[in-house]
């Protein structure tokens, strides 16, 4: 049978495994069907101690393998990727851009404020701005079901004051300092950051003791009478251990306070959930009337 026409053959393998086929198939001998023209020529021999990277007379014209860079090996992990802020909406500057540290947003007006206390605190004549710092940490709690022996865990966020020592569970999305706020820069309040009283350590022993308190549980169990040969039933607390319960403190941020200034005394209104904190009211109302 006659050899294919030139032009019907496959394409010749291309970049350097295609280099490599051309010369492999140069060295190997030639087929009975189709032998090897006799203008084909075998590769001079590289003397000994050198390497040379010469390519098949009938192969195209390839880079030496010496210029061959394989591609880079991907990582194993891959890096976390960067934790993006929410932007604020356009045109809204940060409230404190003076603080020292991250900010909780403002979620409560100071028109809400004031009207939490109105029936008692009157004629307010001055408004200011205290930050409070607070521990914020994230929890998560192995508690075994009820009648079963696996596990249910739970998780939360807990607040622990800088200053006085109390615990809080917190929203999550409330207290994100990178929620818009709804009090922008150029406010005309006046604003008092607070002295951070309490170190992470410290914070950390109340931040657990809060967890073991809420997760604490009532258990009836059977206790034998030997006494008596019979048993009775006893409520006892059962409650996590610190193999159950893992911290993660999340950092310090700044808490704002409305401190609402009146004639009758001062009030403080959380600024972030609207909780009245503290309030030094002098007598009832001044505009009151006795009707006889």
């Amino acid at each position: 049978m006659a050899p294919a026409p030139a032009a019907a053959q496959a394409a010749p393998p291309t970049g350097v495994f295609g280099s490599l086929a051309a010369s492999a198939q140069s060295f190997t001998a030639p087929m009975p069907q189709a032998p090897a023209p006799a203008s084909v020529r075998l590769p001079a021999m590289a003397p000994t101690g050198s390497v040379q990277n010469q390519p098949s007379p009938t192969a195209p014209h390839y880079a030496p393998l010496a210029n061959y860079a394989p591609a880079p090996t991907p990582q194993a992990y891959p890096a976390p990727a960067p934790v993006v802020a929410v932007p604020a909406a356009a045109g809204a500057q940060p409230p404190f851009p003076n603080a020292s540290l991250p900010t909780l947003p403002v979620r409560i007006k100071v028109e809400d404020a004031k009207r939490r206390v109105k029936d008692r605190l009157f004629s307010i004549r001055a408004v200011e701005i205290l930050l409070q710092l607070v521990h914020l940490f994230e929890y998560e709690c192995d508690l075994l079901k009820e009648g079963s022996l696996e596990y249910d865990t739970h998780d939360g966020r807990i607040q622990v004051h800088g200053s006085d020592k109390t615990t809080l569970d917190v929203d999550p999305d409330v207290t994100n300092p990178h929620a818009p706020s709804l009090l922008s820069d150029g406010h005309p309040y006046t604003v008092e950051e607070r002295v951070l009283r309490v170190a992470q350590d410290r914070a950390q022993q109340l931040a657990f003791q809060h967890v073991v308190t809420k997760h604490t549980r009532k258990v009836s169990v059977r206790v034998p009478d030997h006494n008596n040969s019979l048993f009775y039933t006893e409520k006892r607390n059962v409650a996590p251990t610190s193999q159950q319960i893992r911290l993660h403190h999340i950092g310090v941020h700044l808490r704002p306070v409305w401190r609402l200034h009146g004639s009758n005394g001062i009030a403080d209104i959380d600024a972030t959930d609207g909780r009245e904190l503290m309030s030094e009211i002098r007598g009832g109302r001044t505009d009151a009337m006795m009707i006889e």
